[in-house]
Formats: structure tokens, sequence, C-alpha cells
């Protein structure tokens, strides 16, 4: 089954608005459905902050946990190939993105690192961005689903920040650099 699962991490539902197969994560609890997907923190103590709505709607806040382990799910329609986007980071403060992105239990891919300044974040591949050099340069990781649940672990005590998720399943219909350029021209039509 094909799907295309988006997830802004803030605090309040309404301080932005979703895209296109988007819905927004107030630090909910798992099991919370909404927009078609079920998501969410399997530990307490996750916590949101919305920071600035001039940026692009999947950098404007944050979900973060400051312990080692915690996880947030997603609930996968089936297994199989996909391709998983990330923006970890934070508008306002320079803080860790210490996650480990799994199938189930089994790591696919990490990010790490204290970022260089606040206004950073990096992409599924690691690599840092500008909150302007994101929307349209980011890269996802390609990887294989053996089971249907989707974790972001945290992966240090230190206080992790996460702003987007999103898993594209291979038959979605929705090339990744497709995607890219619709942002782009998203936030080109948002600045003029």
């Amino acid at each position: 089954m094909a799907f295309d699962i988006g997830i802004n991490f803030r605090q309040s539902s309404v301080f932005g608005t979703d895209g296109a197969n988007e819905t927004y994560c107030v630090a909910d609890a798992y099991p919370t459905t909404r927009g078609g997907f079920t998501f969410g923190w399997e530990d307490t103590g996750s916590q949101g902050r919305d920071r600035t709505s001039s940026l692009d709607r999947r950098l404007i806040g944050i979900n973060f946990h400051t312990l080692t382990g915690k996880r947030f799910r997603i609930d996968l329609p089936s297994s199989g190939a996909a391709v998983v986007h990330c923006a970890v980071g934070d508008a306002t403060s320079t803080n860790h993105v210490d996650w480990d992105f799994r199938d189930g239990t089994t790591s696919l891919f990490t990010t790490s690192g204290l970022m260089s300044t606040n206004g950073r974040w990096k992409d599924a591949t690691n690599i840092e961005y500008t909150s302007s050099t994101w929307p349209t340069t980011e890269a996802g990781q390609s990887v294989t689903f053996t089971g249907t649940v989707f974790r972001v672990v945290t992966n240090s005590a230190n206080t992790n920040v996460i702003s987007h998720v999103r898993v594209v399943s291979a038959g979605s219909g929705t090339p990744v650099g497709a995607d890219a350029m619709y942002h782009y021209r998203e936030h080109v039509m948002r600045a003029a």
C-alpha cells in the first residue's frame, strides 16, 4: 500500500498550517490518530515548543526529550521500500539532534551532534542546513521496512529536538526530487 506520512512537531495545533499528507504533533501520546495517521510518543515526558511562524511550516516548532531511549512512533500501512526525511534542529536554540531512526527496534540510520548555532537543522543524511536551505536541499534516506512500526528514538541524555519527519513509500507516486521542487516553489511564492 502506498503512503506519504508527514509529522510537523510544535506546541500548539493552530501555530501553523500543515501541508498535504501532513499533520501536527503537540507532544501527543501514542496512539493518537489524526490526518489518517496513527502516531505519538510511547514514553512520557515529551514537550513541544512553538518557535517562529515565519519559517517553512515544517521548521516552525519542535518536540524534545532529555532522556535516552525515548520513542516517537508512526504506524505504517505496510512494510517495504520507503524514503525517510527529517528536520532535526531548532529555530531559536542550539540543541542536540541525537536520534536513531528505526524499523521497529532495528536501527536504519542516525543523526547526531550539537547544532553549530540556532536556526539550523540536519536532514536524514546528517547534513546541517539553514532555515532557507533545508526546504530546498534536504535529502532523505532510502530504507526498507520489514515491519510496520517506524520509531524515532533519542540517542543521548541531552535536549534532543525534532521539527519534522516524513515517510514516503516507494509506491506513493511522489518522487523525492519533485517534493523538494514543490517546497522550493511554495517558499518562493510565500516570500513574494
